[in-house]
């Protein structure tokens, strides 16, 4: 079967999956944020300082970034649903 457009139904799965999968992101970077926090509670020093620091300025961000554009990249899908569902029925 050729088919035009997109499988809707499949399409809205994938969606859904990837808004879990961007919250699943967000739980993983708060966890993360907590177990860092109870590092450097733990440890003095320049060392401990530059961990902080690299978890602040480098990791958590680009974890926080990749769970926004996951985020986006549902919120798309699910656009796409909208807009096959729209023409489909014109």
């Amino acid at each position: 079967m050729n088919l035009f457009g997109m499988d809707t139904s499949e399409i809205v799965s994938v969606a859904k999956s990837l808004g879990r999968q961007s919250g699943d992101l967000r739980t993983l970077t708060a966890d993360m944020e907590k177990l860092v926090r109870q590092a450097v509670d733990v440890w003095d020093g320049d060392d401990s300082d530059q961990f902080l620091e690299w978890w602040e300025t480098e990791h958590r961000p680009a974890l926080l970034k990749a769970q926004a554009l996951i985020e986006r990249l549902s919120g798309v899908a699910h656009e796409g649903v909208v807009a096959q569902e729209r023409a489909s029925s014109a």
